[in-house]
């Protein structure tokens, strides 16, 4: 819900919305760790947002909130 912090354990997933068509990129950054990039996954190509149209990432799967 927006608003509400995340905890360890909580799952996670983001709806995209665009007015243009886009190439999708979600990477992770901290202030301990190098960035990762989580979407697309290495054996993926990038998402494509269409105009109008919403995009669930990551797909039917969720990120899992670790280190908060």
């Amino acid at each position: 819900m927006p608003g509400q912090r995340l905890h360890d354990g909580d799952l996670l997933s983001l709806t995209l919305r665009g007015d243009g068509p886009a190439h999708v990129y979600i990477v992770h950054t901290s202030q301990v760790e190098p960035s990762a990039v989580l979407i697309p996954r290495a054996t993926e190509s990038a998402p494509q947002l269409q105009p109008g149209v919403p995009l669930r990432v990551p797909g039917q799967d969720w990120f899992h909130v670790t280190g908060v």
